[in-house]
């Protein structure tokens, strides 16, 4: 199998990628400590708020200038003010010291909303990663959790389960997460809950919302337990970084599997009736996991693709280079960019070395090819099948559910479902989704959560 070498994590492309910089409880730091990272992020903040771009790359190490380069950091901070309105300014900045980097937090304020930037700083004192956390009342600068910001559905019922750490896998890659349990003493169903791409916490977090937090609430308030954990890329992101390289595997398919085996052995789970319920990359990757692991009642792909992954981002980039954003010259820009250099890998000009969106081609030809073998290996299973996508969303569309419909037809074990009010997100509303909905508090429609508990359910 190919690899790739790292991506860095940071915001990059018209939407602004989320990812947020929780980890390990900070280390308590000299007088003094950090001077030189909070010097580096004021001079970055500075050059950044004043439209700087090129000046505040300077800032940055040798994979971050490749990874994002002023044109990126522009289009970037251009796609908050989209979203957030006008930057008006920093407010304080926070150092921390870690087992693995040293970070920054800058409080940073815009006109609708104020968010976190957090950078991480090399041993020299660069720049070394960069994210940006939406929702800065679901954390404290330092990283510690704090319960404002997010309200449970009203499908979720906090009398019918409870909720307990859990951790599995081999203590390199120890994965944690939250088992959610329905209340009771006997035996119940258990899913488990795949990520989509991107580094990602438990909860599946985007902005303000948490989808995976409102599954496991839901289907727990419904009799089924619910495993979800923090990514591999979410946990572990900077040794990955500094390793270099990670295939869809270790992304993705080895978590997943000792997820399964973790909530199969649990005492208050029955072992015949486990499910791994996968969004997005994890839908893609889920008819995989189904055989491997091999044990499954059933596997769910909720807005998966077997397509070829560059058409798909192709047509995702040119429905945002379409919609009137105050960057869609950028957004422009960005699809005409990505279309040119697919049409030299197609012609054979480039090679593996070359990058698409600042991410090695190699690792979007694994995905493919991932995503390729995943119809096929969905044919063969046994086990239930449900394929579900949503009618609003822009990233995964009618064209990939119309595929598996025709490719999966008349096959008994295969449930099909239209979500015709449904985003990416699988959130309810009218129209056509945008990536701005993302920075909009909203929830799983219930819908979506009654069908998917009943499908379960169905055949005890």
């Amino acid at each position: 199998m190919k690899t790739m070498r790292s991506h860095v994590f940071a915001a990059v492309a018209c939407t602004v990628a989320v990812f947020l910089a929780a980890g390990p409880a900070s280390h308590a730091v000299e007088e003094g400590a950090g001077d030189k990272q909070l010097s580096v992020a004021k001079r970055f903040g500075d050059d950044l708020g004043a439209g700087r771009y090129k000046k505040a790359c300077e800032n940055f190490d040798a994979t971050m200038k490749g990874a994002m380069p002023p044109d990126r950091l522009a289009s970037m901070w251009k796609g908050l003010e989209g979203q957030l309105g006008a930057f008006k300014s920093f407010g304080p900045s926070v150092y921390t010291k870690r087992p693995d980097n040293d970070y920054v937090v800058m409080e940073t304020k815009f006109e609708k909303q104020t968010v976190w930037i957090r950078l991480v700083f090399d041993r020299q004192a660069r720049i070394a990663g960069l994210w940006v956390d939406p929702s800065p009342k679901s954390q404290t600068p330092d990283g510690a959790a704090a319960a404002a910001g997010y309200k449970l559905p009203k499908y979720a019922d906090e009398n019918k389960y409870a909720e307990e750490p859990a951790a599995f896998g081999p203590e390199e890659w120890r994965a944690r997460g939250l088992l959610t349990i329905p209340r009771g003493e006997g035996r119940v169903p258990a899913v488990v809950l795949v990520h989509g791409s991107g580094p990602h916490d438990e909860d599946e977090t985007i902005g303000p919302n948490k989808p995976f937090k409102d599954l496991a609430a839901g289907l727990a308030s419904r009799g089924i337990a619910v495993l979800r954990y923090r990514k591999r890329t979410y946990a572990y992101r900077m040794r990955l970084a500094a390793e270099g390289r990670i295939t869809i595997r270790e992304e993705v398919v080895d978590d997943a599997l000792e997820a399964l085996k973790y909530v199969r052995a649990h005492p208050r789970v029955n072992p015949d009736r486990v499910f791994v319920v996968g969004h997005s990359l994890g839908a893609t990757m889920t008819p995989q996991i189904a055989r491997e692991d091999g044990k499954v009642a059933g596997a769910v792909l909720f807005a998966g693709t077997a397509r070829d992954l560059t058409d798909v981002l192709l047509e995702q980039l040119a429905y945002i280079a379409s919609l009137p954003l105050p960057n869609q010259a950028d957004n422009q820009k960005l699809y005409d960019e990505a279309l040119a250099t697919i049409l030299k890998v197609r012609n054979k000009e480039l090679g593996e070395d070359a990058r698409l969106l600042n991410v090695p081609l190699a690792y979007w030809n694994e995905v493919g090819e991932a995503a390729g073998r995943s119809l096929q290996i969905a044919k063969e299973l046994k086990c239930r099948l449900l394929i579900a996508s949503g009618g609003r969303d822009y990233q995964v569309t009618r064209k990939d559910f119309d595929l598996y419909k025709r490719e999966l037809k008349g096959r008994p074990n295969v449930t099909l479902k239209w979500f015709k009010q449904c985003n990416h997100l699988f959130f309810g509303g009218r129209e056509m989704s945008t990536p701005q909905e993302y920075s909009q508090p909203g929830h799983v429609d219930g819908k979506v959560v009654k069908y998917l508990a009943d499908w379960i359910l169905e055949d005890e």
